[in-house]
């Protein structure tokens, strides 16, 4: 007795006929998969996998010869990423039943093949491949292939903000998506409730931001996607601030610079040009006050220190005395010359200023910073967890939800009450820690003219401090009054 099976190798399912040689009564078939049939010719559809038929035959007088039969159903696996990122490396992984190191599996795509790799002893394969256009993705070898994926592919979002943001300069928003054909942009800029632009573009966009005061842009982008490709959206934050003024700067800026320095007696020039006249009047202003010799003004350095504002002697009833006068014009018609040298001239009050320049810009250095009420929300939102250090403004219910759910998915996260047509929340994380003891402190939250700055402390545990070894994740979450001025951090005691 001999048996006859085709195919013996395929792909699965595969549909096996088999056929008994030989003269018997009765004919018994054991598929070796769990199920049997009778009869001299059957067929049988296997899974994936190495199986073993076999066939029993009963003679007349009651005599059973048995016979065997071996039969390999391969099947192959595939799973990827889905959606995946346009140009950046995605792993698609699977295995083949059963398993035969060594085989050659090839990933082929919407253009045909684009890599492949060697099976590892357990039957598993990894290929990575960059991936570009959508459409249908699968795994094939000499043995079999696998069914394919209908891979979607979200686009790169390219978004930039060129011009630096100074008051009174030229500022653009510009965003373009890559491929061009994947999709087109719809733009949302707005400040405060007030919607500026509200648009559906093309694959590339350029606006311009009005300059003309000091102000905070909130700009959503969004790819609307075409067939295939997935979207995504973008929030970013566009801040006008105080320009820079350095020697040969024009601008509106260096006429005001050279209007309030004017006012406290300084020999600053008319006009729109920073040049060495303008250059002096710095110099001799920073020596009067005892600041280093830049000749630089901007808002990136802070300082406490005493300035003279005619805007104030004039609110208390005094007038500069002469000596005053002489002495300022001395320095401004000198350039900060070592051979004078005066006693500190008393000033009428005492005035914190983001920096002297910036002061004499904004309001002849008259500038006072005050405090800003806030509303801690660490206790009453919960225990979360953020893995990267995140310093975020939320301006709205849903971003704020989103940038929680990101952070800690499968958490349900209550939000306190929160109005956000009069209040902002700002999120500060410093990151994940190797034990407890670690907590952030908000020291105080300051307007200090044309931006609010929020001071935090990292608390720290000490050597002799009882502390659990856990990862833990300190953060502040705070609600602060809304306004157009920019949320900026400083941790003390950080370089």
């Amino acid at each position: 007795m001999s048996v006859e099976a085709t195919p013996l190798v395929g792909q699965a399912p595969l549909r096996v006929a088999f056929a008994a040689s030989g003269e018997a009564a009765a004919y018994h078939w054991n598929f070796g998969d769990g199920s049997s049939a009778d009869g001299r010719t059957v067929e049988h559809t296997y899974a994936a996998g190495r199986w073993t038929a076999t066939l029993t035959a009963r003679s007349s007088n009651g005599e059973e010869t048995a016979a065997l039969v071996s039969v390999t159903a391969y099947g192959l696996t595939f799973v990827g990423p889905n959606p995946a990122r346009y140009g950046r490396r995605a792993v698609f992984r699977g295995a083949i039943v059963p398993a035969e190191r060594g085989l050659y599996v090839a990933l082929v795509g919407p253009t045909g093949k684009l890599t492949g790799t060697r099976i590892r002893a357990d039957g598993s394969y990894a290929i990575q491949a960059r991936v570009k256009l959508p459409g249908a993705y699968l795994a094939t070898s000499k043995r079999a292939s696998s069914a394919p994926l209908a891979l979607r592919v979200v686009p790169k979002l390219v978004t930039t903000l060129s011009g630096g943001g100074a008051r009174g300069s030229r500022y653009f928003f510009s965003a373009r998506i890559v491929p061009a054909t994947a999709g087109v942009l719809a733009v949302r800029i707005s400040l405060r409730d007030r919607q500026l632009v509200d648009g559906t573009f093309g694959a590339r966009v350029r606006l311009k931001l009005d300059t003309r005061r000091l102000t905070s842009y909130r700009i959503r982008v969004e790819i609307v996607p075409n067939e295939g490709y997935g979207g995504t959206v973008r929030v970013l934050r566009a801040n006008v601030v105080l320009p820079r003024l350095v020697f040969g700067t024009r601008g509106v800026a260096v006429a005001q610079l050279g209007d309030q320095l004017r006012r406290l007696h300084y020999a600053a020039p008319y006009g729109a040009a920073f040049d060495g006249r303008m250059l002096d009047a710095v110099y001799a202003f920073e020596k009067v006050h005892g600041l280093p010799r830049t000749g630089v003004v901007d808002a990136s350095a802070r300082s406490t220190t005493r300035c003279t504002s005619l805007v104030d002697m004039r609110s208390t009833g005094t007038r500069p005395s002469r000596r005053i006068r002489r002495v300022t014009a001395a320095f401004a018609s000198r350039c900060g010359s070592p051979r004078i040298s005066t006693p500190r001239i008393r000033t009428a009050r005492r005035c914190t200023c983001i920096s002297v320049a910036l002061g004499l810009v904004l309001a002849g250095c008259g500038g006072r910073s005050r405090p800003v009420p806030y509303v801690d929300l660490t206790r009453q939102i919960g225990q979360l967890e953020f893995t990267h250090i995140t310093v975020k403004l939320f301006d709205n219910r849903r971003d704020l939800i989103e940038k929680l759910d990101q952070n800690n998915p499968g958490r349900r996260i209550e939000l306190p009450p929160l109005d956000f047509r009069r209040q902002v929340v700002y999120l500060i994380a410093a990151g994940p820690r190797s034990s407890t003891g670690y907590d952030l402190r908000i020291v105080r939250v300051r307007d200090q003219g044309g931006r609010v700055v929020v001071m935090v402390r990292e608390q720290t545990p000490s050597l002799g401090d009882p502390v659990e070894a856990r990862i833990t994740y300190p953060f502040r979450l705070i609600a602060l009054p809304r306004n157009d001025e920019p949320v900026k951090l400083k941790w003390l005691g950080r370089p």
